[in-house]
């Protein structure tokens, strides 16, 4: 497949994110992402939504290098975040980096960096490569939350004020939109991470001292956009230093869709 911006096909996440190609490659790629004051989440700032941009940039590599006729799925990521996003407006870029590559997919790792060049999370993914016609643009009407939409991501993706608990975990529940889906329809994988995010910190009631660590997802079955998701969240430690939570996302029919591992730091 030939290296050129030009493979990248945006749909409402890429859209909604403010996330544009600058190069694509088999070997490496890089994209850029807008910030905004929409990364808030009350006190904090929400620093999965990272996790859009790098699962586009790392997912590109491997599609760059892929025959005609098949296009990677992602079967998991690790996120390391260092430190928040900001939220002025300024660029944020994401650079992927192919580590190796087989028959069956290809592992990539990648980092987003700030305009002052500081590394805000670092991360690696497994793609799988599946048959399947290359993805064309899909229709959309989102309005970039990156340029013109200053709620914060929980109100624009509808998740705020959807949350109930009971005595083992806590959920969250994710509406459907075209805003969150891929260019196959399904959930954006890093829209679950952000949303995965949003559920551990509810769980953890989690306050401004209380700053993201890591993520560690596996994809287990695409979960369709038009559908609700339901996020799962159960605390299993919290310290006074550390604290781990385990979300699972679920779809309508109550199959688990992603199973993430939440830690977080108190600073």
């Amino acid at each position: 497949m030939t290296a050129t911006k030009d493979l990248f096909v945006p749909a409402g996440a890429e859209t909604l994110f403010g996330i544009t190609a600058l190069d694509l490659g088999p070997h490496t790629g890089e994209l850029e992402m807008a910030s905004g004051p929409w990364l808030r989440d009350g006190d904090r700032v929400g620093r999965a939504a990272l996790a859009v941009v790098f699962d586009d940039v790392t997912g590109y590599v491997v599609a760059a290098g892929a025959e005609d006729g098949r296009w990677p799925v992602s079967l998991g990521m690790h996120l390391d975040f260092l430190s928040d996003p900001p939220t002025d407006g300024s660029t944020l870029r994401a650079r992927g980096e192919l580590l190796r590559r087989d028959v069956g997919g290809g592992w990539t790792t990648g980092r987003v960096t700030n305009e002052k060049g500081e590394v805000l999370v670092v991360a690696t993914q497994r793609s799988h490569l599946v048959a399947t016609d290359r993805p064309v643009v899909r229709p959309s009407t989102v309005i970039p939350a990156g340029t013109t939409d200053d709620r914060p991501l929980r109100e624009i993706l509808g998740v705020a004020g959807s949350a109930h608990h009971d005595d083992r975990s806590r959920t969250l529940e994710l509406p459907p939109s075209d805003m969150i889906a891929n260019t196959k329809g399904s959930v954006h994988g890093g829209v679950l991470v952000c949303v995965v995010e949003m559920a551990a910190m509810q769980a953890l009631e989690a306050g401004p001292r209380l700053e993201l660590s890591s993520i560690d997802v596996a994809f287990l079955r695409p979960c369709d956009a038009g559908e609700a998701v339901t996020f799962r969240a159960e605390v299993v430690h919290s310290g006074r230093t550390l604290q781990l939570v385990r979300v699972a996302a679920e779809n309508v029919h109550g199959k688990t869709c992603a199973l993430a591992t939440v830690t977080t730091r108190t600073t």
